[in-house]
């Protein structure tokens, strides 16, 4: 045995080695539930997505399935209306080549004039009326109708401005679009008169 000095010593080492060891097993014991908590609520996160898989994957098919139907109504309308531009394109050159020149009273340079004038008045918020009447008056004949329509051509229209994007339209339809009662059976008026349908 050994002195009360070391014995003492001895029982702090012991003490220290013990209290030590104590809190090693506290620490792990501490570490352990906590990793057992984190398990605990990743398993409630399965559970519920196990639970709801059929509402997950209706879901899910449901969003795909909009999105594809809105992506081909997108698709279709263009293919429409790329064919609808291309009818009225053709329509212009076809009314264009049907021109008796003899007929004319007019020269290229004022059809060209009177078509811009008419589509300035109406391509913007409200229509200016008394420019259609005015500039569709200076026309005599069928001819000189036809020939401002081909230099207007099918542009688009879309709200009442000229849009790239909006479906194409002739002169006629333009005007018949921007007019309205007593205007628009003057104009209605005045393509009979000329024979243009």
């Amino acid at each position: 045995m050994g002195t009360t000095k070391q014995n003492a010593a001895c029982r702090k080492a012991r003490a220290a080695k013990k209290a030590k060891k104590t809190a090693k097993r506290a620490l792990g014991c501490g570490l352990a539930r906590r990793k057992k908590g984190l398990g605990d609520a990743g398993e409630a996160v399965k559970s519920v997505v196990s639970t709801n898989k059929t509402a997950v994957k209706i879901a899910v098919g449901a969003a795909a399935g909009g999105l594809c139907f809105l992506i081909g109504r997108k698709v279709w309308n263009k293919i429409k209306e790329s064919k609808q531009n291309s009818e009225y394109d053709d329509a212009v050159r076809e009314v264009e080549k049907s021109i008796n020149r003899a007929n004319l009273t007019i020269t290229d340079s004022v059809a060209a004039t009177t078509a811009g004038a008419l589509l300035g008045a109406m391509n913007k918020w409200g229509t200016d009326e008394e420019t259609i009447h005015r500039e569709i008056d200076k026309l005599k004949t069928k001819e000189d109708y036809n020939l401002v329509y081909a230099r207007f051509g099918a542009k688009g229209y879309k709200n009442g401005k000229l849009n790239a994007d909006g479906r194409k339209m002739s002169l006629t339809d333009w005007i018949r679009a921007e007019l309205s009662g007593s205007n628009l059976k003057w104009f209605n008026n005045k393509l009979q008169e000329w024979g243009v349908e």
